[in-house]
């Protein structure tokens, strides 16, 4: 493990800034490209040539897209993978998805770095949602395929959280129990035997058109909620 360096709060850096402390990095990774020679190790006493890599960057949404050099998950082109735009963010339509391409990529990254002014930079990334990282410096590295989104973020801490207390409904502000019972914020009103019977019967021969009717607007829900019940 090899600790690069932190970064201090409270807010997080620029574009520029983290350019800055990137390009540390780069520069030993640079070393180990070429092959660095250890004099002694534990292992080999007599000395041992080595090469080193970085190859996946692991970290949460936001922080991938700022040292990968990508736009945020709002912006025009949302994706890392491909150039979808955000209007067809709905598409799921795979094979219609057009691809992010490494030579592409490397030459608006290139054409942001060789801007003569703020002004240039800010346009050209709105236009192509990317903008230079010294992590492009590195002669192996592709920011489309070794940008990897961490698990604790997307998934136990985004996707299963979400579906745990939103659609499940997991949460220490609903009332517990084995969920066998229904419970809501109001009471929902009983209606007479003779409607909850009435319902139940229609149900139960299960007509044709079933669906429309349970969903009409003249459909007494707390009717139906009973039943469900």
């Amino acid at each position: 493990m090899y600790l690069m360096g932190v970064i201090p709060g409270p807010s997080k850096l620029s574009l520029v800034q983290i350019n800055h402390a990137l390009s540390l990095l780069v520069f030993e990774l640079m070393e180990f490209w070429k092959g660095v020679y250890y004099t002694q190790t534990h292992k080999f006493p007599g000395g041992q040539f080595s090469k080193g890599v970085m190859i996946l960057l692991v970290s949460d949404m936001l922080a991938a897209r700022q040292v990968a050099g990508f736009g945020s998950v709002t912006s025009m082109f949302f994706c890392t993978f491909c150039l979808l735009t955000i209007q067809d963010i709905e598409n799921l339509q795979k094979h219609t998805w057009p691809e992010c391409m490494l030579h592409s990529h490397l030459e608006c990254a290139q054409e942001w770095r060789n801007c003569q002014s703020k002004r240039d930079c800010e346009w050209l990334f709105k236009l192509h949602g990317i903008c230079w990282s010294a992590l492009l410096e590195l002669p192996y590295w592709n920011p489309i395929l070794y940008t990897v989104l961490d698990s604790m973020h997307a998934a136990f801490l985004g996707l299963f959280q979400t579906h745990c207390r939103k659609v499940w409904r997991i949460d220490v502000s609903v009332e517990g129990g084995d969920g066998s019972l229904l419970y809501t914020k109001k009471p929902v009103p009983h209606p007479l035997d003779s409607t909850l019977r009435q319902w139940l019967q229609l149900i139960q021969v299960n007509p044709r058109n079933l669906l429309e009717q349970l969903t009409a607007d003249s459909t007494p829900k707390n009717a139906l909620w009973h039943i469900c019940v």
